[in-house]
């Protein structure tokens, strides 16, 4: 399959939008804990302050299970529907997932961001491959790699989760290049 340079240039476009929208919600996420965990106990000086927060993130987090449903999802659930489904669903849900996980990570769940980003970026990924017509292959491969990427750079572990990518028993013809920024980024991420 050879790719025009709008093609390319599209792609570029799309990725990027997923990648700023994922930093997005790592910034914002930041903000948020920062906030309630270090900012506002820096202000006032409350003896049960964790308590008080810990039940008011409490009845947000219920709240938001009652109205949403099961919402951030986790890494386990999103993976799962990709091997039943071949895709991650995305209408309706990347607003839910990201609203949801930063409520729960605000409050100080005991959890990372890389479960809401799991589902985010999957379904952001099935985006960007319904919009450029990717054929099913590709997008299982991007899919794989976008989450190994994700789960490397939040780690910081270099190779973490992208293995999964390579290990298929009918090559792609964009593997090696897939392989070689893969290798890339996870080198960088090891640097720094």
């Amino acid at each position: 399959m050879r790719f025009s340079a709008l093609f390319v240039v599209y792609s570029c476009v799309l990725g990027l939008i997923v990648g700023a929208v994922a930093a997005f919600f790592l910034l914002v996420a930041n903000f948020f804990i920062d906030l309630v965990w270090q900012d506002i106990p820096g202000m006032v000086s409350l003896p049960f302050y964790p308590m008080i927060v810990g039940v008011v993130g409490g009845v947000l987090v219920g709240l938001l299970q009652k109205h949403l449903g099961r919402y951030p999802t986790t890494i386990e659930e999103t993976l799962g529907e990709f091997k039943k489904n071949n895709r991650v669903s995305y209408k309706g849900r990347i607003g839910k997932n990201i609203l949801a996980a930063l409520v729960v990570l605000m409050f100080g769940a005991s959890l990372g961001p890389e479960a809401a980003l799991a589902g985010v970026v999957g379904g952001m990924i099935t985006w960007m491959g319904d919009h450029l017509k990717i054929t099913f292959e590709h997008k299982d491969e991007l899919l794989k790699l976008s989450i190994g990427t994700m789960l490397a750079t939040i780690f910081r572990a270099p190779f973490a989760g992208i293995s999964e990518v390579f290990d298929d028993k009918h090559p792609f013809k964009l593997k090696n290049k897939a392989r070689k920024i893969g290798l890339l980024q996870s080198v960088h991420y090891l640097v720094l």
